[in-house]
């Protein structure tokens, strides 16, 4: 979950950016609108798509994804647990979900407020709309079909140009926007990239509300004067569509500005590479995982035993797959293929229809809360890869849990422990049907810094009091 909300981050960080860079000058506010939604749906879809096929059957992805593998991919390394680090993780989490549940109730709460004002509020109709009529100098605002404002506070003229720009809003439903990137934005509240995306969708709502203001009749010059009478009223509610919205020079700037040519609304393709970038960037650890299951599948073959590291192995297409956390970790038997010439190969001949098992969640996050560093292997500053080699059976559990190679009796029992305690996997699946897979494991065992000194001082002082 926490790689998730990360990838969530980072994705809503590169496409903002991108908007900035690219659309945020031009006047194609519909496109805009579209785009800043989209970066919202992009962003928490992203991460949790998969590609694994389709990088598979691509020769290029795969080679990517094949260097990740050998040379970034790491295994997975388990330390002694800091209890220290476990409370401020929670203390983390605690906090973060406070802030979330204060904007909730803050958004609940604005949300009650304008509600209860409708219920006070007689209505009225002006230019053909049903207005609620505000009694206090309150700056006009709308919501979803609600629009409130005080008429006896305006000229004519003035009241005919906040009705438009308020029904602008209401027919365009722009209240869905809102609602959307506030709930976005408290639930990412940590991220400012966050803030930045629901002032633009802000922002650009107004823009479209001006436009059809302009597009009404009304003089550009004169609605902008009377903008700046209405900035200093106050507002209901900040999920409201607000008349008098800051920036409002942003907002007459863009009133001012030429229109941008037609041929410009083209650059917005760009989006589709864009998102397809991030779609293989996200996933290019499982893909990776993926593409060491297809290489190992060429290059080792298990039968539910463990495997000689130091011998080299027969392949026959048929027999079980060998998937593996780490293909640079686990090529260590002899005459291994080359990984780029295996893959391409095997890519090729891999079954449409074939789906890996998944472990559900982070494994590395619950390899490093579930597994403990044994004291016996402390005192003797024991280190090491233990790898482990086990059987997804068909309805997820784990089987067999097999020492390939191993370290020492401590490490390698406590590696046995914390496989055979895992969660049911999401078994692979073959023609429609689940099937039993075969999956190694290399877990490394290593000291921190200072774990290995102490270790090192006890041993030289037990050597001592022999002498």
């Amino acid at each position: 979950m926490l790689l998730y909300l990360l990838k969530i981050n980072i994705a809503l960080i590169v496409l903002l950016g991108f908007y900035k860079l690219i659309f945020s000058g031009d006047t194609f506010f519909l496109f805009r609108r579209i785009t800043l939604l989209g970066i919202i749906v992009i962003s928490i879809a992203v991460p949790g798509l998969n590609l694994s096929y389709w990088v598979t059957s691509n020769e290029e992805l795969t080679s990517m994804a094949t260097h990740y593998a050998t040379n970034v991919l790491p295994t997975v390394t388990i330390g002694i647990k800091d209890s220290g680090a476990s409370s401020w993780d929670f203390v983390y989490v605690l906090i973060y979900a406070i802030v979330v549940s204060i904007l909730l109730a803050r958004f609940a709460w604005q949300i009650v407020s304008i509600v209860k004002l409708k219920n006070r509020c007689k209505t009225k109709l002006i230019n053909g709309k049903s207005v609620y009529i505000l009694e206090k100098i309150e700056s006009p605002f709308s919501f979803f079909n609600w629009i409130f404002v005080n008429p006896t506070k305006h000229k004519i003229q003035e009241l005919d140009e906040i009705i438009t720009h308020e029904a602008a809003h209401c027919q365009q439903k722009h209240s869905i926007d809102i609602v959307v990137t506030e709930l976005f934005t408290i639930l990412f509240w940590v991220n400012p990239f966050a803030w930045l995306l629901r002032r633009e969708v802000r922002l650009n709502l107004e823009y479209l509300a001006d436009n059809r203001v302009l597009e009404c009749g009304s003089d550009s010059k004169q609605y902008q004067y009377h903008l700046l009478g209405l900035t200093y009223k106050k507002n209901v509610a900040t999920i409201s569509n607000n008349f008098n919205v800051l920036p409002l020079k942003k907002r007459i700037k863009m009133m001012n500005k030429k229109r941008t040519k037609s041929i410009g609304k083209a650059k917005y393709a760009l989006i589709v590479p864009m998102t397809a970038a991030l779609l293989v960037v996200s996933n290019i650890e499982s893909v990776a995982r993926a593409v060491s299951n297809v290489a190992q599948k060429e290059v080792s073959v298990l039968s539910n035993q463990a495997i000689e590291m130091n011998q080299p192995t027969e392949t026959k297409a048929d027999k079980a797959l060998v998937i593996t956390q780490n293909i640079a970790e686990t090529n260590l038997q002899t005459n291994v293929p080359n990984p780029k010439k295996v893959v391409k190969k095997a890519a090729k001949n891999k079954k449409s229809d074939y789906q890996m098992p998944q472990f559900g969640g982070n494994i590395n996050v619950w390899l490093m809360q579930n597994v403990k560093y044994p004291d016996e292997s402390v005192k003797k500053n024991e280190e090491g890869n233990v790898i482990v080699a086990f059987t997804i059976a068909a309805d997820g559990s784990v089987n067999n849990p097999k020492v390939a190679k191993g370290v020492s009796p401590a490490l390698d029992k406590e590696a046995l422990r914390m496989i055979s305690s895992m969660p049911k996997w999401k078994p692979a699946i073959e023609n429609g049907k689940a099937i039993e897979t075969n999956f190694i494991l290399p877990v490394s065992f290593k000291l921190s810094k200072k774990e290995a000194r102490k270790a090192t001082k006890k041993e030289k002082e037990v050597i001592e009091i022999h002498l």
